[in-house]
């Protein structure tokens, strides 16, 4: 009865041990998850084939830093639409504003819980660094 009794509290201890352990990796992964979706997102936008231009403000003293992008609408027009990208310091997201015509057509949130978007420029190229509130961040080259 005795061995019995020790057997079931290990058994218990294991398995509240594992639940800490599953419960902390599922926090991480989240908190990784929207990084990696940011990134992809980011990329994806600088990478596509109708871009007409890009222009990067670096981090000054009135904000962090943005990204414009211009983009033909089609092929056949000279029709251009704009994205920027951004730090919204209010909310602690990064946002991505899309204008037609010189008038805002959509705000989309690209991550959220972010303290720092910093655009840095190295020599002839430009890094994004991400910061979220736990203090973890990611760097992508431009």
């Amino acid at each position: 009865m005795f061995i019995e009794l020790i057997l079931i509290s290990l058994s218990f201890k294991i398995g509240l041990i594992s639940y800490k352990s599953y419960k902390s990796l599922i926090e991480s992964a989240k908190a990784q998850d929207s990084f990696d979706d940011a990134l992809l997102n980011i990329d994806r936008l600088l990478k596509t084939q109708m871009i007409k231009s890009i222009e990067i403000e670096e981090k000054g003293l009135s904000n962090n830093g943005k990204i414009t992008i211009k983009y033909k609408v089609d092929h056949n027009t000279n029709e251009i639409k704009e994205k920027r990208i951004f730090l919204d310091n209010t909310n602690q997201k990064i946002v991505l504003e899309t204008y037609k015509e010189g008038k805002r057509k959509g705000v989309n949130v690209i991550m959220r819980e972010v303290s720092d978007f910093a655009i840095i420029k190295k020599e002839k190229l430009y890094y994004l660094k991400i910061k979220n509130n736990k203090g973890e961040e990611r760097v992508l080259c431009l």
